[in-house]
């Protein structure tokens, strides 16, 4: 009866590694499934600043109507010569970045608000 125990405890062993196992893929799903990824990208009329609109990863794998794609709410980071970010907007639609008016000190978006551009 004493070598009963042995296996036992391998079994219960095994089981934490597995648990632990499927809770580790849990999570890397969800931060994968809730990463930003980029989409479109909008240069000043200098050339010195962009402006990329970013979504959540799931955003694009829920179903849309064709032509329905940039419904999806996100944001729009805007990025200065050096690549350091200079702010950002959050945006109900994504397509609404393209109403986006540049001038020399901001981007502004109307009714959203403005992003100051940094040197």
């Amino acid at each position: 009866l004493a070598g009963h125990g042995s296996p036992r405890r391998g079994v219960n062993g095994s089981g934490r590694i597995l648990r632990a196992t499927l809770v580790l893929a849990l999570l890397v799903g969800v931060w994968w499934l809730t990463a930003w990824v980029d989409g479109a990208r909008l240069e000043s009329p200098d050339s010195d600043h962009i402006a990329v609109t970013q979504t959540r990863r799931f955003r694009g794998l829920m179903p849309s109507m064709p032509g329905q794609g940039g419904d999806k709410p996100g944001r729009l980071s805007v990025f200065g010569p050096s690549k350091q970010r200079c702010g950002t907007l959050d945006l109900p639609m994504v397509n609404m970045a393209y109403d986006a008016v540049w001038s020399p000190t901001h981007l502004s978006l109307r009714l959203l608000g403005a992003v100051p551009l940094c040197d």
